[in-house]
């Protein structure tokens, strides 16, 4: 699928991480999202950017995809509870496009 202008111009504003106001946890049930930490020879090579010498674990968030609406990630969800949290900012047509899918799987946020 061609990408358009609007999804070249997302692209710049592409979250790096699947981080959230609370770090690395769920919005919605609050659960751990780091994975595995990443070898240390990994890191060295410098096979996922610039490192500090400290250690740095995969991400267990999901970043889903819906063909025929966006050719790429379009909302993030949780592997434990299902809850899903948007990846674009609000305004955005990828936000807008994202809303059914993330709408429809809301979880109640841990109090």
């Amino acid at each position: 699928m061609a990408r358009s202008v609007d999804d070249a111009a997302a692209s710049a504003q592409e979250p790096a991480e699947a981080k959230n106001s609370d770090g690395d946890r769920c919005p919605h049930c609050g659960s751990d999202q780091r994975g595995e930490q990443i070898p240390e020879e990994h890191l060295r090579a410098g096979w996922y950017g610039e490192w500090n010498g400290e250690p740095r674990h995969f991400s267990r968030t999901l970043l889903v995809e819906i063909r025929g609406v966006y050719d790429g990630g379009l909302f993030w969800a949780c592997p434990d509870c299902d809850g899903r949290w948007h990846r674009w900012p609000p305004g955005s047509r990828l936000h807008a496009a994202a809303e059914p899918y993330v709408q429809r799987h809301q979880r109640p946020t841990t109090p």
